[in-house]
């Protein structure tokens, strides 16, 4: 039986993302802080996210490996961004809590 590169990770790959993303949305909560400060701060970390964790790769070989590479490489990248958004959150004094 043979299992190709490609189909492994598109299957890690939709895996992780069903994983990671869950069912729950988080809110971020930090007392006396106006919806205006809230906006400004959540932009400015998702902002400096995207610039710590740029993402990119570069795959060569078949389509196929380069499709996987190029999958995993952007899932790693949002799995990235999203924990430094996270931490910049938190570095300006917001609690995360998840909705119900």
């Amino acid at each position: 039986m043979k299992t190709t590169l490609g189909k492994a990770a598109l299957l890690g790959g939709c895996f992780a993302v069903f994983t990671l993303t869950g069912c729950a949305q988080v809110v971020w909560d930090r007392p006396a802080t106006t919806q205006a400060e809230f906006s400004m701060d959540a932009a400015r970390c998702n902002m400096f996210s995207k610039q710590a964790a740029p993402g990119g790769v570069i795959a060569y070989g078949s389509p196929r490996f380069v499709a996987a590479a190029s999958l995993l490489s952007e899932l790693g990248t949002a799995v990235q961004q999203q924990s430094f958004y996270q931490d910049c959150m938190q570095a300006n004094g917001y609690i995360a809590r998840a909705t119900q």
